[in-house]
């Protein structure tokens, strides 16, 4: 059985999501809610370089970058943007 894991949305995150259209932060917002919740790092891909550490979850076009804190079932979501402007 999968413990869902508790989301915390850094400030840069926040302001990313304040810039995309109101329906596609709605989206993302709710799939990161409903879905990446569940299975973290199933779902999204470990990063590499200067990322590592962090992993990313595609929702379309878009990328969400996060940490992920196992000891406290915690996703800690950094940056939200455009796959052509988030790297």
């Amino acid at each position: 059985m999968n413990t869902i894991y508790k989301t915390k949305w850094e400030d840069k995150a926040e302001e990313d999501l304040d810039q995309l259209p109101s329906e596609i932060a709605l989206k993302i917002h709710d799939r990161v809610e409903s879905h990446l919740v569940q299975a973290p790092k199933q779902l999204g891909k470990a990063l590499v370089g200067q990322y590592k550490g962090l992993y990313r979850y595609r929702y379309g076009d878009y990328r969400i970058l996060y940490e992920i804190d196992a000891d406290n079932r915690l996703i800690i979501i950094n940056r939200i943007g455009h796959r052509k402007e988030i790297y």
